[in-house]
């Protein structure tokens, strides 16, 4: 029951991107509880759910969120671009790191970034395309976010905001953590892979290529991919999110935490 217990524990707090600070305060106390030959359902009876914990802690986090948030809205639109990185970092505010800045122009005011390159040359030649790394700080929210590129690798640690809109013609495209009201990603010709979203209106359309979504936390939305394969696993109220391929295959494994009842449903394209 332990294990249940403090495992439980970990597998929200992954769910819910919290530190793993706390586990070892609650794990002492299960120590503490049997050298005073206290049984373990004892024990727990006298802790707060583990539900409760992570409320807890989401509380704390969205009240210092809060507290600190600094809005921008930023627009990247280029042919020059050959890969955008945006990672997460602890110093203050947002940087640029760009290989080659011959060819662009980063327009910073107060709230408002602009990346692009002087004409929007799309399919420049290969020798004036260069990559872009974007550090952003604790606290960044983007009230719109927009990308609009050519022949572009996109990665991305998290990122945070109102409206996204994110349109790639050849590319693969990389997401660790999303957090948006809304989220549009249209991409012509590469794969797609999500760790976790939460979107209230998500909408994915590829062309060609595969989608993988780990984690559609409370996603209500659309996915689909002309030709390519979709997997959805270790996700949660799926039938929110409507699924189609016209050419591949479609999987969702989805996971009800109440009951812990788990669901395969194949071949989700003959369903919609």
């Amino acid at each position: 029951m332990t294990n249940e217990y403090l495992e439980k524990l970990k597998e929200l707090l992954i769910e819910n991107d919290l530190s793993f600070d706390i586990v070892p305060k609650y794990e002492k106390y299960f120590e503490l509880g049997k050298e005073a030959n206290m049984t373990e359902e004892e024990i727990i009876s006298r802790l707060p759910s583990v539900e409760s914990i992570i409320n807890e802690l989401k509380s704390a986090v969205s009240t210092n969120y809060a507290e600190n948030i600094i809005n921008y809205s930023m627009r990247i639109k280029s042919g020059i671009i050959k890969k955008i990185v945006i990672k997460d970092s602890l110093e203050s505010g947002v940087k640029f790191e760009v290989s080659d800045n011959t060819n662009i122009n980063i327009l910073e005011d107060v709230d408002f970034l602009d990346i692009s390159d002087k004409k929007n040359i799309v399919g420049a030649k290969e020798d004036k395309r260069v990559e872009v790394t974007i550090c952003i700080g604790p606290n960044i929210k983007f009230d719109e976010f927009k990308i609009k590129v050519s022949s572009c690798l996109i990665e991305v640690d998290k990122i945070v905001g109102t409206s996204a809109e994110i349109k790639v013609v050849s590319g693969n495209v990389s997401f660790g953590k999303i957090v948006f009201d809304s989220f549009y990603l249209n991409l012509v010709s590469g794969n797609t892979q999500i760790e976790s979203i939460d979107a209230n209106n998500l909408k994915i359309s590829v062309v060609s290529g595969d989608i993988i979504l780990v984690n559609t936390n409370n996603s209500i939305g659309k996915i689909n991919t002309v030709s390519g394969d979709i997997l959805i696993k270790n996700s949660y109220d799926t039938e929110k999110i409507k699924v189609s391929s016209i050419t591949g295959k479609a999987k969702v494994i989805s996971k009800k935490v109440n009951n812990k009842v788990h669901v395969i449903i194949e071949d989700l394209k003959n369903l919609f």
